[in-house]
């Protein structure tokens, strides 16, 4: 059986094996790490398994199948958010396995996904110079390498490991390198279908993508692993442009999904949860009163922004709080 930690509470200072009902996150304290798979329908390699759950774990997933949505998403917006992504995923599942970290954690995904968010998130923001791909390199290996040391301390480290490393690389990289192109891809033309698409756009924009397919990807990639993640995720997209709305924040933000892509990663990271309702309320509005602070403010925006980092605190809090409250 694969190993796993309940960082919401209960046996929080131990791993153990499933028990009925119960909900686990990877051992790294945020990831699920044990996901159904239709196994049958195609057989890859240990590595490029691995690769993949990486991918996957973006939004919480260790399905290689969600992996494959959200690459084909990436790819759709454009080849070099799909190749930092393999770049990145693929440097930090090497490098476990060549520092012989637990191979469950690696096979599933777990030293890839800050990785490649690091990976896409340099070329989104820099043109992809020679210099760019060697800094995706570097950045990834590091990202693995501080989510090995939350891993080994069964501290829940989410994406906290790619936010480090951005902000980090994000103003060093404006030094010497000129920006990308700032082109958005359109929304859709009917008022219908771009409120429709809010939703979807949420989910893109938890990997810097705007293009509205992409984010249907997105959400597919999560559908085929949690239909219930999935659907709460959306609904948590929902929550985040409507909050945006009131505080009468730029409307083609809104539409692109801008506010709503860390209280989508909240609401799936607690998702499975339903003997716990009130964490998942709590730890979305904890995520966007940080994100709308954040981004009022602007205070992270010489190191890139706030990036997913709402989502990384507000959970972090209601797990303080969850464990407090248990005392």
């Amino acid at each position: 059986m694969v190993r796993r930690c309940d960082p919401a509470g209960e046996d929080v200072d131990r791993c153990g094996t499933d028990r009925g009902n119960r909900v686990y996150f990877g051992r790294n304290g945020s990831m699920p790490i044990n996901t159904p798979v239709p196994d049958g329908l195609l057989r890859f390699s240990p590595f490029v398994d691995a690769v993949l759950k990486g991918l996957g774990q973006i939004m919480l997933q260790g399905n290689r199948w969600s992996g494959v949505f959200i690459l084909a998403g990436l790819w759709l917006g454009g080849w070099q958010f799909g190749a930092a992504a393999l770049l990145g995923a693929g440097i930090g599942t090497l490098m476990a396995r060549l520092l012989r970290f637990r191979p469950t954690d690696v096979q599933a995904g777990l030293y890839g996904f800050s990785a490649a968010l690091v990976g896409v998130v340099l070329v989104f923001h820099f043109k992809a110079t020679w210099f760019v791909w060697a800094l995706v390199v570097v950045g990834a290996a590091t990202a693995a390498m501080l989510q090995h040391l939350f891993i080994r301390r069964g501290l829940p480290g989410f994406t906290f490991p790619f936010v480090l490393v951005a902000w980090v690389l994000i103003p060093l990289l404006r030094v010497f390198t000129a920006p990308a192109s700032s082109a958005i891809a359109p929304l859709p033309t009917s008022n219908a279908l771009a409120l429709l698409s809010v939703g979807t756009n949420g989910f893109g924009q938890v990997i810097f993508q705007g293009h509205a397919l992409s984010g249907v990807l997105f959400f597919l990639g999560v559908l085929v692993a949690s239909p219930r993640a999935a659907l709460v995720g959306l609904l948590a997209s929902f929550a985040g442009a409507c909050a945006a709305w009131c505080l009468h924040l730029p409307l083609d933000l809104i539409l692109a999904g801008l506010f709503g892509f860390n209280a989508v990663l909240t609401c799936i990271a607690f998702a499975e949860q339903p003997h716990r309702p009130h964490s998942v309320v709590i730890a979305v509005v904890i995520t966007l009163v940080l994100q709308f602070a954040l981004v009022i403010t602007g205070w992270l925006d010489p190191f890139g922004g706030a990036l997913t980092f709402p989502f990384v605190a507000g959970s972090w809090l209601t797990l303080a709080f969850s464990r407090r409250g248990k005392k």
